[in-house]
């Protein structure tokens, strides 16, 4: 809605202005906004600002609130767009009711050259993506605004109304809040550097990734777990590209023999599922397995020395996402303690997004060294992951 038409096919969109649920945990600009401790040396200023409308009686303790006027905070130019974080700022005039200043932080993806809605569209949500892995939880759209090009600056944006937008589930206030600036896994707060590396590296390899983050995406956003969620977190290791992982091992002269050999007789027989089958698995020797995959992402990020055992649970990760797959047995019984395979699924989540993230340039340790708490998924993984793991060793030995 707004001044104009738009073509849905056209390539007329320029930027996009989103407002998100949580977006001000990221952009925690906390010396923006304040109050003044000591107004004392403001009320000459006061008595001068309004001299020319009528004299201003200032009394002993005059309150003087203030925008600091730096209303941008952070911007990135990344393969997706230019990204912007800035305060959108109002103000009443003040009365007798009182006077407010209210803001809201906005995120713009500004484009290089102008998009079909369609595709602005789905760079939106490419964006809200990377917000949710960084908040920990699915983000409302709030409000999207579109420019055009060739639009006059003064003109009102066109006001998208997107049907099945993500909302808030319940009520329109979170009950829990917005998490802290040290729940979340970036915040301009602790770094705008950082948080503008991180942002250009994900979105450089995103096209690349992208199967994958989408199903870690799809999973932040459940409230709940089951055996569809574990299935999804094991997969989203085989479908990393090559490019996430080392070279495929090498087999040494007396197993490529014994392959070459194998090879032969299993092609002198009439083909068959059987025969085939084990034609395709003599052609994968050498691959990485699932459970390398899974080994080779957790060493890769070095986060390993902070769990110890983590590699144990990753590989029974695996067993229960093949128990569920291929009818394999586990080492535990899965049904009678499926907490387990909560914290199973928690170990492959965390283990995925947190490599993820590294290979992108994020600190771990700049964020666990500020005592994240529960707010956010992998916070609690790691304050949890002490006795989780205790209970995963009962299960395995009993």
């Amino acid at each position: 809605m707004g001044p104009r038409h738009l073509q849905k096919e056209t390539a007329c969109v320029v930027e996009l202005v989103v407002g998100l649920g949580d977006v001000n945990s990221v952009f925690y600009d906390f010396d923006a906004f304040g109050a003044v401790i000591d107004p004392a040396p403001f009320a000459p200023l006061l008595r001068k600002d309004k001299a020319h409308i009528r004299p201003l009686d200032v009394g002993d303790n005059p309150i003087v609130g203030y925008f600091s006027g730096k209303f941008e905070i952070a911007t990135v130019q990344c393969s997706l767009a230019e990204i912007k974080a800035r305060h959108h700022v109002s103000e009443t005039m003040g009365g007798p009711a009182g006077w407010a200043l209210r803001n809201k932080i906005m995120v713009a993806l500004r484009f290089e050259c102008a998009l079909a809605l369609d595709e602005a569209i789905r760079r939106l949500y490419s964006l809200v993506r990377f917000f949710e892995l960084i908040i920990g939880r699915k983000q409302a759209l709030l409000t999207v605004d579109v420019r055009l090009d060739e639009q006059p600056e003064h003109e009102a944006p066109l006001r998208v109304f997107i049907s099945h937008a993500p909302r808030k589930i319940g009520s329109k206030k979170n009950k829990h809040g917005s998490p802290g600036p040290n729940d979340v896994l970036l915040c301009t707060a602790r770094s705008v550097e950082n948080y503008m590396e991180v942002v250009k590296k994900y979105f450089a390899i995103d096209a690349e990734r992208a199967d994958a983050r989408i199903r870690l995406g799809g999973n932040i956003r459940r409230s709940s777990y089951s055996v569809d969620r574990i299935i999804a977190a094991a997969n989203m290791f085989d479908i990393l590209p090559d490019s996430a992982y080392p070279a495929p091992i090498r087999l040494s002269n007396e197993l490529e023999e014994a392959r070459s050999n194998a090879r032969k007789l299993f092609k002198s027989v009439p083909p068959s599922l059987e025969r085939d089958s084990m034609l395709n698995a003599l052609g994968r020797m050498g691959d990485l397995s699932l459970k390398r995959k899974t080994l080779s992402r957790m060493l890769s990020s070095g986060i390993d020395q902070y769990f110890p055992g983590l590699d144990l649970v990753l590989q029974e990760a695996v067993n229960c996402r093949n128990h569920y797959v291929h009818g394999s047995a586990g080492r535990i019984d899965y049904t009678d303690n499926f907490s387990a395979v909560v914290f199973l699924t928690d170990a492959l989540e965390f283990v995925f997004g947190v490599s993820d993230l590294i290979d992108c340039g994020w600190n771990y340790e700049a964020w666990a060294a500020g005592s994240p708490q529960a707010d956010h998924p992998f916070g609690a993984f790691r304050l949890g992951y002490k006795n989780n793991y205790s209970f995963f060793k009962e299960c395995i030995n009993g």
